[in-house]
């Protein structure tokens, strides 16, 4: 049974994507076909009736290569006319000797998409500084190790684990903090 606009809101989203994605006719023709050629050059210009004819032409694939992505059928509604409306103010940085229009138009649908499913996902500034969780278990057992060391060990080794368990510095580091702490004490010693 072919799908139609009527059941293919009732079919799963990739039936539809597949049901919608059939373009009616070849989308680039090997001549090239001149009504649409003719159409994307007045679109260039700034005729918004020639834009009307690019999307009368275009809608269903645009459609059907979005919904691919977005996987939400009102979603891809929704960014197919935004890639139309998109087309209106851009249109004339198409190169017709670079790329034939189809590739350019979809690459340009591809685009809004990726800018959609961007701002759909976006992360507030405070979750993507905060600290992640270990992977491993032992990232819990280390404040207690750390605390059971400082218990049991010298002052000094006491300083090293929690310079390096718990503050989180490297042994290079640790070592120019206890180089510099020492340094007034031995000046201090020698005179």
């Amino acid at each position: 049974m072919p799908a139609t606009a009527a059941n293919t809101r009732t079919l799963g989203v990739r039936e539809a994507s597949a049901a919608r994605f059939r373009p009616r006719a070849p989308l680039d023709q090997p001549a090239g076909n001149p009504a649409i050629t003719q159409a994307v050059a007045r679109a260039r210009s700034g005729d918004r009736e020639a834009v009307r004819v690019l999307y009368a032409r275009y809608e269903d694939s645009v459609y059907g290569y979005v919904l691919s992505m977005i996987r939400d059928q009102r979603e891809a509604e929704h960014v197919t006319s935004q890639v139309f409306l998109t087309l209106m103010s851009v249109v004339h940085e198409h190169e017709p000797r670079l790329a034939p229009f189809t590739s350019w138009l979809l690459r340009v649908a591809r685009d809004v998409a990726v800018d959609h499913l961007r701002q759909q996902h976006s992360v507030p500034c405070e979750a993507a500084h905060e600290p992640r969780p270990h992977a491993d278990d032992s990232a819990h057992e280390r404040p207690w190790k750390g605390a059971q060391a400082v218990e049991v060990g010298s002052d000094e080794e006491a300083n090293v684990t929690v310079l390096r368990h718990l503050v989180g510095l490297t042994p290079g580091e640790q070592s120019e903090l206890t180089d510099s702490d020492r340094a007034p004490a031995a000046r201090a010693a020698a005179s």
